[in-house]
C-alpha cells in the first residue's frame, strides 16, 4: 500500500508519498484553512500514485478527528471531511505523537517539536499520550512564546537556546521523563543538547524508500538528525526531521514498525507488530494509537 504523509505546520504543510524522492513544501500561515490546504496538496500531488493518507495535526485529536481549532493556521480544520477531500481513507493523529513514535527507544520518553509552535507527547509505561504542554501559562507568557518562531525571533538564537534548555529540563523534571527527545524544524538550530536529551533517529534504506518489509540484501543507514559536522549537514538535518516524520507516518498507517527500523528484535509481524527486542515498543505503539483514537482514548494501552 502506497502512503501520503501530510505534516500540517504553522508555517509549511510537508507532503510526501511512498516512492517519492523529496517532500513538497506549501506554503501554509494563518489564513490556511482545511480546505485550502486539500486543495492545494491535490493540486501538488496530481499523478502521484497512493493508496490512503496519514496526517500529523497540529491540535488535539479524538477518534481520528481533530477537536480543536490550531493557533497558527486558520479555521474550518474540525468538522471538516478529510476522506471526501482526498478521495482516499484518511488517519490523522496529533503531529507531534506521530513523529514520537518514530523516534522511540523504551523507557519513559518525552518527545518535543520545536517548529513554529511546540509540540508535545509522552510514552511511557506502555500508553502513547499526546500532550497540549504549549499553552500552559509561563512566566507572562507561555511556554511555546518563548521555544517556538515568536520567542525566536524576539530573543534571538542564543537566548533562545538557553531557553530552549530551560523549559526542557522543567519538562523532563515534572513528567519524570528517561530521556527527552527533540524534533521539529527548529531543533536544528541547537548547537549543544541539553542534559538528559537526544536527538530524533531515523532508520532507513534511502530517503525516497518508506517500504515495511525486509531489505532484501540493502545496506540499512542510521541517520541522526539535527547532527553533523561535515559541509553540507545543515540540509541534511533539515531533511532529516522531515523524513523522520513521514517515516513514522508510513508506519503509523500501517501499524507496524519492522526489526530493521529499530536496529534490533526477532520478528517482524506487521499485522500485530514488531515483536521481540526491548525498543520494539514502538511497533505495538503504532497500532495502540489507532485503536485508541477510535475508542477516544487520550492516550491508548500497547498490547502485549
Amino acid at each position: 500500500m502506497n502512503i501520503l504523509a501530510i505534516d500540517v505546520g504553522g508555517t509549511h504543510v510537508k507532503v510526501l508519498a511512498t516512492g517519492q524522492k523529496a517532500p513538497v513544501k506549501i506554503v501554509s500561515g494563518p489564513r490556511m484553512t482545511a480546505r485550502k490546504m486539500a486543495a492545494a496538496v491535490n493540486k501538488a500531488v496530481a499523478g502521484w500514485d497512493f493508496d490512503a493518507v496519514s496526517m500529523g495535526y497540529p491540535g488535539p485529536v479524538e477518534k481520528g478527528k481533530p477537536v480543536m481549532e490550531p493557533k497558527n493556521l486558520g479555521k474550518g480544520w474540525v468538522g471538516f471531511d478529510y476522506k471526501k477531500a482526498f478521495g482516499k481513507p484518511v488517519k490523522i493523529t496529533n503531529d507531534a505523537a506521530m513523529q514520537a513514535l518514530g523516534s522511540y527507544r523504551g523507557g519513559r520518553m518525552l518527545f518535543l517539536g520545536l517548529g513554529t509552535g511546540l509540540g508535545s507527547t509522552l510514552i511511557a509505561e506502555g500508553m502513547v499520550a499526546p500532550l497540549e504542554l504549549a499553552h500552559l501559562p509561563y512566566k507572562k507568557k507561555t511556554y511555546e512564546d518563548y521555544v517556538g518562531d515568536a520567542g525566536l525571533k524576539r530573543a534571538g538564537k542564543k537566548k533562545w537556546r538557553r531557553q530552549v534548555e530551560t523549559i526542557v529540563g522543567l519538562f523532563k523534571a515534572a513528567l519524570q521523563a528517561d530521556y527527552v527527545v527533540l524534533g521539529g524544524g527548529n531543533a536544528r538550530l541547537i548547537k549543544k543538547l541539553p542534559p538528559g536529551t537526544r536527538w530524533a533517529r531515523i532508520r532507513t534504506r534511502s530517503r525516497a524508500d518508506f517500504g515495511c518489509g525486509r531489505s532484501r540484501g540493502r545496506r540499512w543507514a542510521t541517520i541522526t538528525v539535527g547532527r553533523g559536522g561535515r559541509r553540507g549537514s545543515r540540509g541534511l538535518r533539515a531533511r532529516g526531521f522531515v523524513f523522520s516524520f513521514f517515516d513514522s507516518a508510513r508506519k503509523f498507517h500501517h501499524g507496524c514498525y519492522n526489526r530493521h527500523y529499530h536496529g534490533r528484535g526477532r520478528r517482524r509481524d506487521c499485522a500485530g507488530g514488531a515483536r521481540g527486542g526491548a525498543a520494539d515498543g514502538v511497533a505495538r505503539g503504532s497500532a495502540a494509537a489507532e485503536a485508541g483514537a477510535e475508542r477516544g482514548d487520550s492516550g491508548a494501552q500497547l498490547p502485549d
